[in-house]
C-alpha cells in the first residue's frame, strides 16, 4: 500500500470512528432526552419555503428526538404554523414531528421520512374566494396549461420532500363569507404517504349542522404525470345536506334514512382533463316530499349516481333507482348546458300493490280538479304488473315546472271498488286494465257489478287538460233494474227518465257515457251526459190503439239536450219500429221527437179520427214523425203505404184497384193531443189524387175548414175550399175542368145516413151525367140541411142549350128532374140521337139502391119535336110497307105532339116499360129491354098510320074501341120487333097483326100463343 493510500485509510478510518463516537454520543444524549435545535428554527423554515415565497411557515422549538420503543429519529417542534400570504389557508399545530431518515442523515442530509401533526386547526377563509383554491377548482372546467409556478406551488403545498404526513385528531374550520356560520369539522385524521406518487388517507366527523356525519376521503397523486385520483366518502350525512348544494332538490324533502355520499374524482393537474362522478345511497327509510305529497313514501335502498364537471355545479349526467316493498323506481338524468334544462327519463315497475297504498304514495297536494276525483274515487282493489315510463324536463332553477315531454304507463286491476260522483253506489268488482298516457289515464273495465247489474267493456278516460273524466258503462241485467238505474242515478240534466215505458218488461243491455264539456258548452253541471241501454224480450201493453207490442228490441240513448228511443217489435202479428228523441233541457224551444214506422190494419186507421173519408182493410206499412213541444203543441208527419191494402171512399164511389200502388201522405198538427190541423194531405192511389189541407174546431174533433189544392177521381179534376159557418153548416166552393154527377150524388145524397149539414157552390168546365157527354159551363149547388133534406140544382148548356138538373131527397129515394127548351139539341148533345128536332124535354126519375142493386125510374116526356131520318125508324116503316112516312121521315120529317116513356135503367140493363109517341100522321108504341153488357135488344111495339083519325073513330062508343083495338092502337096497325144489337138492329113486322083492323089483332094475339 502506498504511503497516500494508507494516509486516506487511516483519515477514512478517523472519520468513521469520529462518527461512530458521534452516534454513540449522540445515542447517549438522546437516550437521556430530546436534543434543543432551536439554533435552527430559521434553517428549517427556509428548508421548506419555495422559492418564490407564498408561504409563511414557523417551526418553533426544533428538537431531536429518539423513540427508543419504535426505534426512530424525529424533530419535534412545540408550534407550528403554516399560513399562505393573504392567511385564507393557516394551520396550526401545538405540536409536530418530523421523522427522518438515518441514511440521509449519515450523508448529511435532513430530508423527512415522515411529518406528523397532532390536533392542528386548519382554517381556511372563504373557499370561493381564495385565489389558490380558486386555481385549483377552477381547473376542473378549464383546458389551458397551467402555469409552471403553479406545479411548483402545488408540489411545495404537499411537501414532496416528505415521504409521509399524519394528521391527527385534527380541526378544519372553513369559513364561507363573514355573515355565515363556518364549517367545523373535528376529529380529522390523515395520512399521507408518498412512494412514486403520494397517497392519502382522511377521515373525520362533519359539523352539528351537517349531521355529525363521518367522512372518509381516499387520494392518489402521480408526481411524475400529477394525475390525481380521489374517493370520498360522507356516511349518514342528512338530506338536507344534498337540498342545500343541489339546486333542484326540494329543501323539505327526508328520508327518514342518512345518507351515504361517495365522491370518485379523476383529473389530470396539467392537461385538465378530469372526471367527477358522485354516489348517494340510503337504506331503509321513508321519503318525504312534503310539497308534494301528504305520506312518506317507504323505501328498502335509495341509490343515485351524478357525473359533474366542478364541486359546485349541477350534474350533467346521472341515475337514480329507489327500490321498495311494492314498486322500483330507476331514472337516468341529463343536464344541457346551453338550454339550462334537465331531463330525466323514470321507469317504475311494481309487481302487485294494494289500491290504498297507492292512494298513500299519491297523496299529492298537488293534486286537484280531475287528478283529485279519480284518485280520490278508488276505494279499494289490487293493482299488479304496473309498468310506467316517463319523459320529462325542467328549468334548473325551477323544479316545479316540470314538461311531461313522454309518459306511458299500463298495469291491471282487480277486485277494484271505484266511486264517482256521478252516481250513486260504488262501481265493484272491477277487473280490468289502465293505461296511463301524457294526456289522459285510459281505465278499461273488462267485468264488474254496479249493484245487481253486471258491467262489460266499462272504461273510465281522465283528460289530464279537462276538469273532469269520460266515463262509459256497459253492462246487462234485468230490465226492471235498468229502467231503476237509469230514473235514479243523476244524469246529465235530467234526473228522472221519464221516457220508459212503465209497461215494459224483458232483459237490458246498457251504455252510459259521461264526457267532459267544452268551456263554451259548460252549464251547471260542467259535463256532457249520454246514456244507451238496449232492451230485449220487452212486451209494451197499449202500445198503439189500445194494442201491445211484444218480442221488443228497444234502445234508449240520453244525453244532456235529448232523450232518444228507437226500437222493433211485433205489432198486431207484423214487425214494428219506432223511435222518439226528447229534449232534457228547460229550453221551451226544444221539442219532443218520435219516429214510428209498423203495419198496421187497416180498420184501425179508419176508425183513427172520425174525419177519415175512407175505410180500408188489410196491412198498411206506416211512418210517422211526430215533434212535441213543452207546450203541448205536436207536429206530426206521416206516410200511409197502400200497396197490400184494399181502400174504397164510399162517398165518392171509389175503390183501389187490387194490388194498385198507393199512398197517404200528411202533416198534422195538436194541441194537447188534440188535432187542429192537416197540412199537405196527399193521397195518390190508381186514378184517385188529393191534395188538401185541414183546420180543426178546437176539442171537437171537427173540421173548421179545409183547402183542397187539387183533386182528382177518375175524370174528376177540380180544387176548391169549405168553411164552417156561423149557422152551423159547411159552405164549400168548388171549381174545375170536370166533374162526375154520378159520384158526387152518391155521396151527398146517400140514404138515410145523417151528415154534416153543408151548402156546395161549384163551377165547371164538363159535367158528367151517368154515361153521357159532359154538360158544358155547369154551375150547381148542392144543400144537405138535414137528414132527406138533401137537393141539387145543376144548370149547364149541352148542344149549346141551356139544361137544367134539380136532384132531392123523398124519404129514402132520391129523386131527380131533369128539363131542357130543346131536347133535339139536348139528345143530339149527349149524342143520344141526332134525329129529333125541337121539342120541350122533362125526364123525372126515381133512384133506389145503390151499386148492382141500384134503379133508376124515369119517367120520360117530350113535347112538340120532329124526328128526320132516323135509320131505326126508316127500317120499321119500310117494313110495315108505310112508303109515304117514309118519304116524309127522309123529307122534312114527321112530327109528334107527345113522346111519353117510362123506362128503368139498372147497371144490367135498360128497361122500357111503357113508351108512346103521337102525332098526326103517326102513333108508335114501344117496350122491350137492352142488355147493357152484351148490348143485345129486344124490343116489340105498334106503328099506327093516322093516329089522330083512329083516336077519332076510338071515341065512338062501344064499337070505336073494338074497331081500334085500344088506346095506344088504331083501326089498322102493325106489330114490330126489334132484335140483335145497338150497332146492328134487326127489324121485323109480324104478318098476322100487319095493318089488321083491331078486333082481328086482338083475335090473333089472343090465339097466337095456343098455336104456339
Amino acid at each position: 500500500m502506498t504511503k497516500i493510500g494508507k494516509i486516506l485509510l487511516e483519515a477514512f478510518g478517523a472519520i468513521v470512528l469520529g462518527l461512530i463516537v458521534l452516534l454513540l454520543v449522540l445515542a447517549w444524549r438522546l437516550s437521556e432526552g430530546p436534543i434543543s435545535l432551536s439554533f435552527a428554527e430559521n434553517i428549517f423554515a427556509n428548508y421548506y419555503q419555495t422559492k418564490h415565497k407564498q408561504f409563511q411557515i414557523g417551526l418553533d422549538e426544533p428538537a431531536l428526538k429518539w423513540d427508543g420503543r419504535n426505534r426512530s429519529l424525529s424533530i419535534t417542534f412545540e408550534d407550528l404554523l403554516f399560513s399562505t400570504n393573504d392567511e385564507n389557508i393557516v394551520l396550526n399545530a401545538p405540536a409536530g414531528r418530523i421523522g427522518l431518515s438515518l441514511s440521509g442523515l449519515l450523508e448529511g442530509d435532513i430530508t423527512t421520512a415522515e411529518l406528523n401533526l397532532g390536533s392542528a386547526n386548519i382554517r381556511v377563509n372563504d373557499l370561493e374566494n381564495n385565489d389558490l383554491l380558486d386555481k385549483l377548482f377552477s381547473s376542473l372546467s378549464r383546458t389551458t396549461p397551467a402555469p409552471e409556478n403553479f406545479i411548483q406551488s402545488i408540489t411545495a403545498l404537499i411537501l414532496s420532500s416528505l415521504s409521509k404526513i399524519n394528521l391527527e385528531n385534527s380541526t378544519l374550520t372553513i369559513i364561507k363569507r363573514e355573515t355565515t356560520a363556518p364549517i367545523i369539522v373535528k376529529g380529522l385524521n390523515g395520512i399521507f404517504s408518498k412512494k412514486e406518487s403520494w397517497i392519502a388517507t382522511v377521515e373525520g366527523i362533519a359539523p352539528p349542522n351537517i349531521g355529525n356525519c363521518i367522512f372518509v376521503i381516499k387520494a392518489e397523486l402521480d408526481t411524475k404525470t400529477l394525475d390525481l385520483k380521489a374517493i370520498a366518502r360522507l356516511h349518514d350525512i342528512p338530506i338536507k345536506i344534498v337540498s342545500r348544494h343541489i339546486p333542484s332538490f326540494p329543501e323539505e324533502a327526508s328520508l327518514g334514512a342518512p345518507l351515504d355520499l361517495k365522491y370518485n374524482i379523476k383529473m389530470n393537474l396539467v392537461t385538465k382533463v378530469k372526471t367527477v362522478n358522485g354516489e348517494i345511497e340510503a337504506a331503509n327509510g321513508k321519503l318525504s316530499l312534503p310539497e308534494f305529497s301528504y305520506n312518506p313514501i317507504p323505501f328498502r335502498r335509495i341509490y343515485a349516481s351524478a357525473k359533474i364537471d366542478d364541486f359546485f355545479s349541477i350534474p350533467t349526467f346521472g341515475t337514480l333507482s329507489i327500490e321498495g316493498d311494492d314498486f322500483t323506481i330507476s331514472s337516468i338524468f341529463l343536464f344541457d348546458k346551453e338550454t339550462r334544462q334537465q331531463r330525466f327519463s323514470w321507469n317504475i315497475y311494481s309487481e302487485e300493490i294494494e289500491v290504498k297504498k297507492l292512494k298513500r304514495y299519491l297523496s299529492f297536494t298537488k293534486l286537484s280538479g280531475i287528478n283529485l276525483e279519480f284518485v280520490s274515487g278508488v276505494q279499494s282493489g289490487i293493482l299488479n304488473d304496473i309498468r310506467m315510463e316517463i319523459t320529462s324536463t325542467s328549468a334548473i332553477n325551477n323544479f316545479h315546472d316540470t314538461n311531461f315531454e313522454a309518459v306511458n304507463g299500463k298495469a291491471k286491476f282487480k277486485n277494484v271498488k271505484y266511486k264517482t260522483p256521478y252516481l250513486r253506489h260504488l262501481l265493484s268488482e272491477l277487473f280490468g286494465e289502465i293505461s296511463i298516457g301524457k294526456e289522459q289515464i285510459l281505465v278499461n273495465a273488462y267485468d264488474g257489478k254496479y249493484q245487481n247489474l253486471s258491467l262489460t267493456n266499462s272504461s273510465i278516460k281522465v283528460d289530464l287538460n279537462n276538469s273532469k273524466p269520460t266515463l262509459k258503462l256497459t253492462g246487462y241485467g234485468d230490465l226492471e233494474s235498468i229502467i231503476t238505474f237509469m230514473r235514479e242515478e243523476p244524469l246529465g240534466l235530467e234526473k228522472n227518465i221519464s221516457s220508459v215505458p212503465e209497461n215494459t218488461s224483458g232483459n237490458a243491455n246498457f251504455e252510459v257515457n259521461l264526457k267532459p264539456q267544452l268551456r263554451k258548452q259548460r252549464e251547471a253541471v260542467g259535463y256532457t251526459y249520454s246514456a244507451k241501454v238496449e232492451l230485449t224480450d220487452v212486451i209494451i201493453s197499449n202500445f198503439l190503439l189500445k194494442e201491445d207490442l211484444s218480442d221488443g228490441k228497444i234502445t234508449l240513448s240520453i244525453a244532456p239536450e235529448k232523450t232518444e228511443i228507437s226500437g222493433i217489435g211485433i205489432y198486431n202479428g207484423a214487425p214494428v219500429s219506432f223511435s222518439q228523441t226528447k229534449p232534457l233541457s228547460a229550453n221551451p224551444s226544444l221539442t219532443y221527437k218520435q219516429r214510428l214506422s209498423l203495419i198496421s190494419a187497416g180498420k184501425k186507421l179508419s176508425t183513427l179520427h172520425s174525419s177519415m173519408p175512407f175505410n180500408a182493410t188489410g196491412p198498411i206499412p206506416l211512418e210517422l214523425k211526430i215533434i212535441k213541444s213543452p207546450q203541448g203543441v205536436s207536429k206530426v208527419s206521416g206516410i200511409l203505404n197502400l200497396q197490400d191494402a184494399k181502400l174504397s171512399i164510399p162517398r165518392l164511389n171509389w175503390t183501389k184497384p187490387s194490388g194498385a200502388a198507393g199512398r197517404i201522405k200528411f202533416n198534422a198538427l195538436l194541441e194537447n193531443n188534440v188535432l187542429k190541423n192537416l197540412t199537405n194531405f196527399n193521397l195518390a192511389s190508381a186514378d184517385l189524387s188529393l191534395d188538401v189541407d185541414m183546420s180543426f174546431l178546437r176539442g171537437k174533433n171537427k173540421i173548421s175548414s179545409a183547402t183542397i189544392h187539387n183533386f182528382q177521381i177518375g175524370q174528376n179534376k177540380m180544387r176548391g175550399s169549405v168553411k164552417l159557418g156561423e149557422d152551423g153548416i159547411y159552405h164549400a166552393k168548388f171549381f174545375g175542368p170536370r166533374l162526375n154527377i154520378n159520384q158526387v150524388m152518391s155521396d151527398t145524397l146517400h140514404s138515410n145516413e145523417l151528415q154534416e149539414l153543408y151548402f156546395i157552390e161549384a163551377n165547371f168546365d164538363d159535367v158528367f151525367l151517368w154515361d153521357l157527354p159532359p154538360i158544358k159551363k155547369t154551375a150547381f149547388t148542392i144543400k144537405n140541411f138535414g137528414q132527406y133534406k138533401s137537393s141539387m140544382e145543376l144548370s149547364g148548356n149541352v148542344g149549346n142549350k141551356p139544361l137544367n138538373i134539380s136532384s132531392w131527397l123523398n124519404d129514402e129515394i132520391r129523386e131527380f128532374r131533369l128539363s131542357a127548351r130543346d131536347a133535339g139539341q139536348i139528345l143530339k148533345g149527349f149524342e143520344i140521337t141526332d134525329s129529333i128536332s125541337d121539342g120541350l124535354l122533362k125526364i123525372d126519375g126515381k133512384i133506389t139502391g145503390t151499386g148492382l142493386k141500384e134503379v133508376t125510374k124515369t119517367n120520360i116526356l117530350i113535347e112538340n119535336f120532329g124526328v128526320k131520318d132516323a135509320p131505326l125508324f126508316t127500317q120499321i116503316l119500310n117494313a110495315t110497307s108505310l112508303v109515304g112516312l117514309v118519304n116524309t121521315l127522309r123529307g122534312k120529317g114527321i112530327r109528334f105532339q107527345t113522346l111519353r116513356a117510362d123506362v128503368d135503367f139498372t147497371p144490367n140493363k135498360i128497361e122500357i116499360k111503357d113508351s108512346f109517341a103521337s102525332g098526326t100522321s103517326l102513333g108508335v108504341s114501344t117496350e122491350g129491354a137492352i142488355n147493357r153488357n152484351s148490348d143485345q135488344i129486344s124490343i116489340k111495339g105498334m106503328i099506327v098510320p093516322a093516329y089522330i083519325l083512329n083516336r077519332i073513330i076510338d071515341q065512338i062508343p062501344v064499337v070505336g074501341r073494338i074497331l081500334t083495338g085500344g088506346k095506344k092502337e088504331g083501326l089498322l096497325a102493325a106489330e114490330y120487333l126489334i132484335s140483335g144489337t145497338r150497332d146492328e138492329p134487326e127489324v121485323s113486322v109480324n104478318p098476322l097483326t100487319a095493318f089488321t083492323p083491331g078486333f082481328l089483332r086482338a083475335f090473333v094475339k089472343a090465339t097466337r100463343k095456343p098455336l104456339e
